[in-house]
């Protein structure tokens, strides 16, 4: 199944990329960082996401970065719909910063009601949890309250920097060091390995 996973960061999109490799080398991963784009994000992400659904494309998992939590926000309520309809399977990876989950999902649904005025967040279930890490399945609604589809929400309690340890000040390969450390912590893995799908 192919996989979208929209992320903060940078950081998120080597998290995720090490986790595939590490649980699969066959996978393909696709990474584009928004901070390093000089196209608009939007329309830059429509486009690779367009991409990424064609047949041709080699690709398992699209793992994409929108340089900041209110550009992701901004992004994937822009581009719900179109994710929805070409059917792959949806996850967001975010930092919670200390707050909680549900003003997250509650943030979310604001700027996507703000967008769109047949579509709405409904009820998200949390379906994992350790210490470090939360995941959880969001319904999106049709404004009727019937189903429109799902997408799954893994996030941070606080950060990835700040639970794996990792200093801006040090350098990208001491930083990447640090995140794969972090992943080989068993509760980071299995947290990724349960919600993630082959």
């Amino acid at each position: 199944m192919k996989q979208i996973v929209l992320c903060e960061g940078k950081h998120d999109v080597h998290l995720i990329s090490s986790f595939f490799e590490q649980r699969d080398g066959n996978f393909e991963v696709k990474k584009v960082i928004g901070e390093e784009l000089d196209s608009p994000i939007q329309g830059e992400e429509s486009r690779q996401i367009t991409n990424f659904q064609e047949r041709r494309n080699p690709y398992h998992v699209l793992a994409k970065s929108d340089n900041g939590k209110q550009e992701l926000e901004k992004v994937f309520a822009a581009l719900v719909n179109q994710l929805l309809r070409i059917g792959p399977e949806v996850v967001v990876l975010v930092d919670l910063d200390g707050g909680s989950l549900q003003r997250f999902v509650d943030g979310l649904d604001e700027r996507i009601r703000g967008s769109h005025d047949r579509i709405e967040l409904g009820q998200h279930e949390v379906s994992r949890r350790n210490d470090d890490m939360v995941a959880a399945v969001c319904e999106v609604l049709k404004r009727d309250g019937s189903r429109k589809g799902a997408f799954k929400i893994v996030a941070f309690e606080q950060t990835l920097e700040r639970v794996a340890d990792v200093s801006r000040d040090e350098e990208i390969d001491a930083r990447r060091d640090q995140i794969e450390e972090f992943l080989e912590e068993a509760h980071v893995y299995d947290l990724l390995d349960t919600v993630l799908p082959e």
